[in-house]
């Protein structure tokens, strides 16, 4: 067993949240909604994981105990010297070393996509074909946020700031499901099924409020301002939050019908992008959250089934003018007539196509970086409908918007159910990824992974 969760341990590819050798402190816990603080990691009863043995050539696997705590972590007798290196097995089946005490296999051969005289953030552990794998989980990611010491990420269960080689800094685990987070670059607004709390980029919790709707989505626009989005499609209100003050500034007072659910910010701007994702066919409607932070509907795309809409979109830059939807289409965003006493028919006007995707191509992920570049992922494979996304492998693409043209490109090999979150990293300059895993069957997950990509 020990030998197996040391090939899983290596480069933090697979085994989620090791913790600290002997049960050390290794980095904060705290629960969602209190005022952060230091205490044990919380586990599964039963769970066997891998463990550093500090001083120790071999690793070590420890228990978590009825409690949820892992227990102390068991190591072998045979000892090592600080600085003695030792062989291990890379992720990707190549071979590496580990240094005594230490739980990350270094020096592992990438497969493809990235040089390997180019260290990733990890300094070149736990590559991926074509990227670099920095964290893996068993639970479902909700959202992820790039900051300049390295990624929050945000759980069903838990947060998470992680370091740029992936380690644990700070942990918080929600003592209710959470549902939706948004980042306006300094304040980060988590919504649980009951309530709301700020946190700062430490993962300092600032200040928690009761929610009246579980927010199924969020947005942050200007003045720490979160928008919750609750989780259902007829007479939708929306409820604005004031992130510094934990205090709630308006709901409503209108009523939305059939204008979908999942949002997103018009980056630059303070409005956001909705898709009905559910109904046939889809249309993107835009809204806009007002000086007295009331939320009033702009306009919908007019072609109702021209074009696919979907939340797998990219903008031209910051601020934002076009949308440019998975098909290439590209769409001015404001007309005119964009307005709410124009009935919304001057919203998301055609306006040419990206023409980078090859026939009958589409992307399966889209982001941008604000000065004109947009990241997309196409899928290579054509298999059948149950095939997971990039099994035959995907292009992660960096595209240059106004020359419309592809100006960088790697190639990706996974087995994706759905990706979550593609973000741009203005800090490494990267493209991170996070998307769930599939599962035994149809439709079901088997945890995820995040990947970064420099194409």
């Amino acid at each position: 067993m020990v030998g197996c969760l040391l090939m899983l341990a290596c480069g933090r590819t697979v085994v989620d949240e090791l913790p600290p050798a002997g049960g050390g402190s290794g980095g904060s816990t705290a629960t969602a909604g209190g005022s952060g603080g230091s205490g044990p990691t919380r586990c599964v009863p039963g769970r066997v994981e891998a463990c550093a043995c500090l001083g120790q050539a071999a690793m070590g696997v420890q228990t978590c105990n009825s409690a949820g705590i892992f227990g102390t972590c068991q190591c072998p007798a045979t000892t090592c010297q600080p600085g003695e290196t030792f062989a291990c097995a890379c992720p990707n089946g190549s071979a590496g070393t580990r240094a005594c005490g230490s739980m990350v296999c270094t020096g592992c051969t990438p497969t493809s996509g990235l040089d390997a005289s180019t260290p990733g953030p990890d300094g070149g552990a736990g590559r991926a074909d074509g990227g670099v794998v920095l964290y893996a989980g068993t639970d479902t990611l909700v959202d992820l946020f790039p900051v300049s010491g390295g990624l929050i990420v945000v759980r069903s269960t838990t947060l998470q700031l992680l370091d740029v080689n992936g380690a644990e800094v700070t942990r918080v685990d929600s003592p209710r499901e959470i549902t939706s987070a948004a980042f306006d670059g300094t304040l980060l607004g988590v919504a649980d099924r009951a309530m709301l709390t700020v946190y700062d980029t430490a993962l300092t919790s600032l200040r928690s409020t009761n929610l009246i709707d579980v927010c199924a989505s969020s947005v942050a626009v200007s003045g720490s301002r979160f928008v919750c989005g609750p989780d259902y499609d007829w007479d939708r209100i929306f409820s604005t939050f004031d992130m510094t003050t934990g205090m709630q500034l308006r709901r409503g007072p209108n009523k939305y019908t059939y204008n979908g659910v999942p949002m997103r910010r018009v980056p630059g701007t303070d409005d956001f992008v909705t898709v009905t994702t559910s109904l046939s066919p889809s249309d993107f409607h835009l809204y806009r959250v007002a000086a007295d932070s009331s939320v009033a509907f702009m306009g919908e795309s007019p072609y109702h089934g021209d074009f696919a809409a979907s939340m797998v979109f990219a903008f031209d830059r910051t601020p934002a003018t076009r949308l440019i939807n998975q098909q290439g289409v590209i769409l001015r965003i404001y007309d005119t007539n964009c307005m709410p006493s124009t009935n919304g028919q001057g919203c998301f006007i055609r306006d040419g196509n990206l023409g980078t995707l090859p026939n009958q191509k589409s992307f399966l992920a889209m982001t941008e970086t604000g000065d004109g570049t947009i990241y997309g992922i196409v899928d290579r494979g054509s298999g059948s409908f149950f095939d997971a996304a990039c099994k035959m492998g995907c292009d992660v693409q960096r595209i240059d918007f106004d020359a419309r043209v592809v100006r960088g490109q790697v190639s990706w090999a996974a087995e994706v159910a759905r990706i979550v979150a593609a973000k741009y990293d203005p800090y490494r300059q990267q493209l991170v990824v996070g998307y769930l895993r599939p599962g035994a069957s149809h439709n079901t997950f088997n945890g995820f992974q995040i990947v970064g990509f420099r194409p």
